[in-house]
């Protein structure tokens, strides 16, 4: 089994201390370390290369506005000599079409979607649907940022649990 923390179109989720806390989980557990992949291409790169393996997915569903040319950035006033701009609604066909196509082409375990967009933009009906025989699990960062434990803290002891359900499930993966 390989695992991915795929963090696409946006920063790192976990700093150098919660990737060597997750490795050497991951080392005690016998399993290799995760994978983290920030660009859509290495995501797919790294897929093609496992495509025989299991894959355990962590990753956000960023909306189509995140994508570099995506056209949906723009300039809408000028106050106080700061500009200020907004983004056209939020739409996530990009990134639905993109993980559709990947879940019926690589063996993937589970999905772990943690994503910043909020219910009532992305429903977590519309991120389960992506697959009918895939599990997949919904986890709102806003949750998570306005809990009292460190999000870090959160997102690691998170993948912990999902890492160690998923060895245990197959203990062959």
């Amino acid at each position: 089994m390989i695992v991915i923390n795929a963090y696409i179109n946006g920063h790192p989720t976990l700093s150098s201390k919660g990737n060597a806390e997750i490795r050497e989980f991951c080392k005690t557990v016998d399993i290799d370390p995760p994978v983290n992949v920030f660009q859509v291409g290495k995501l797919i790169e790294i897929l093609q290369e496992n495509r025989n393996q299991k894959v355990l997915l962590f990753s956000n569903f960023p909306p189509d506005s995140s994508y570099p040319g995506s056209g949906e950035k723009k300039r809408t006033k000028k106050e106080q000599g700061q500009d200020y701009e907004s983004w056209n609604a939020d739409s996530y066909s990009r990134s639905k079409s993109l993980f559709e196509a990947w879940t019926g082409k690589y063996n993937f375990k589970t999905i772990h979607f943690i994503t910043g967009a909020p219910q009532e933009e992305l429903s977590d009906e519309m991120l389960k649907s992506l697959s009918a025989i895939i599990p997949i699990t919904v986890t709102r960062k806003r949750d998570w940022i306005h809990s009292t434990i460190e999000f870090e803290k959160l997102y690691v002891g998170f993948m912990k649990v999902k890492i160690v359900e998923a060895a245990l499930k197959d203990p062959f993966a």
